[in-house]
């Protein structure tokens, strides 16, 4: 991975298809860039967690690169 000009070696995994990984990735994602939700269809709850049936409705359409750096 590179950011600013450095590079941080590491390893990606690749979730898509509908994955619980992915479920879950998405999940923790937007619990931590609330904000994000409207960009990947997804609506939150009063708590600002992802909605089931939003997840749901657009978790065929979703991929998720997770960086696990060394």
């Amino acid at each position: 991975m590179e950011m600013a000009g450095q590079r941080y070696p590491g390893r990606a995994r690749l979730f898509e298809a509908d994955q619980e990984g992915l479920r879950e990735g998405v999940r923790q994602f937007i619990a931590a860039v609330p904000r994000d939700a409207p960009i990947y269809g997804l609506k939150l709850d009063a708590q600002k967690q992802v909605t089931e049936d939003s997840l749901d409705a657009q978790a065929a359409t979703l991929i998720l690169v997770q960086v696990d750096l060394d």
